[in-house]
């Protein structure tokens, strides 16, 4: 299918620019790219309305302190709530670029939403990433009674979408149920190259170096790639997951990753949909401002949500 037009305008916008999500010396320092991805990302996403408020605050983990941001939106009425991880190679993004995504979420689901600003390689490589969104989600849990007692549901694209995948089952594997449902857009799932990066890696903004790159700043030991808390299908623990929503877009190098993790859900049992976005690109649920895509993959999670978990609180 042709490329949806203001994913069309997107690409002719970044083919022109000479900003690179990659190492290359000619480019932004990562310091630098990482300020200009979290004001690009966040004026791509569009307009953000009906939101109750939004606070932020620390979470002190053990040995570390890290940002959360809460956003409540004015129609807060699903009794369930949510913990949402940011994309970003592992290595950019944070809740400043995914502050739009975070906040329309919590508008199309109707619950509360925190968002996570985990650390960030190649500073902090693996298994950082995951020790803060595991910690993380406990901590929340642990913040208040209605937490613990209500229907908690992890979402996260890209990156955000392999940390979903991770802490759902450590959690559920502690605790059966502690995450009823996950909502995952574009996952990275195994850090392997399937051939669809062949087909969509250059000239549709997630390009094949990119992978690579984020994969050497993420997982600088090889042994890494053998580890379940990155490699999702080494799991023996798969079947833990909850009911999974995955939302991938149909020019993007990882849909293969995708197809491949809904075939390994299949196979253990765990209930899954996945539904492929036609004429978008990898990131496209922080495109909002240019494609209607972004909000009907958003809508589409709520109604996942309506069928996994209570909708409505009492009157």
């Amino acid at each position: 299918m042709d490329l949806d037009p203001g994913i069309q305008f997107v690409l002719s916008q970044l083919n022109q620019s000479s900003v690179s999500q990659s190492g290359d010396s000619s480019r932004p320092n990562l310091d630098e790219f990482r300020v200009i991805f979290d004001n690009i990302s966040r004026l791509a996403s569009g307009s953000v309305d009906s939101i109750r408020s939004v606070i932020d605050f620390e979470l002190h983990l053990k040995g570390r302190s890290i940002k959360v941001r809460e956003f409540i939106p004015e129609d807060c009425s699903r009794s369930a709530y949510g913990i949402f991880f940011h994309g970003g190679g592992f290595t950019h993004g944070s809740i400043e670029s995914h502050h739009g995504v975070a906040a329309q979420l919590a508008v199309a689901t109707r619950s509360r939403i925190y968002s996570i600003d985990y650390r960030l390689a190649p500073e902090f490589p693996f298994p950082a990433a995951v020790e803060d969104c595991i910690d993380a989600t406990k901590a929340i849990i642990a913040m208040s009674d209605d937490n613990s007692k209500m229907p908690l549901f992890l979402a996260g694209d890209s990156a955000g979408g392999n940390l979903s995948l991770v802490t759902s089952i450590e959690l559920n594997s502690e605790s059966t149920e502690q995450v009823r449902a996950q909502l995952i857009f574009y996952p990275v799932v195994s850090f392997e190259e399937r051939p669809s990066v062949e087909r969509f890696g250059s000239g549709y903004f997630l390009t094949r170096d990119d992978l690579i790159y984020y994969r050497q700043n993420y997982l600088p030991e090889e042994d890494g790639l053998k580890d379940p808390r990155a490699n999702v299908l080494m799991e023996s623990r798969l079947n833990a997951s909850p009911p999974t929503l995955i939302v991938s877009a149909d020019h993007d190098p990882l849909i293969d990753e995708a197809y491949v993790l809904r075939e390994s859900f299949d196979e253990v049992g765990v209930r899954v949909d996945h539904v492929v976005f036609e004429g978008v690109i990898h990131g496209f649920i922080s495109m909002g401002a240019f494609t209607t895509k972004s909000k009907e993959a958003l809508d589409l999670c709520a109604s996942f949500l309506d069928e996994y978990l209570s909708t409505r609180s009492p009157q």
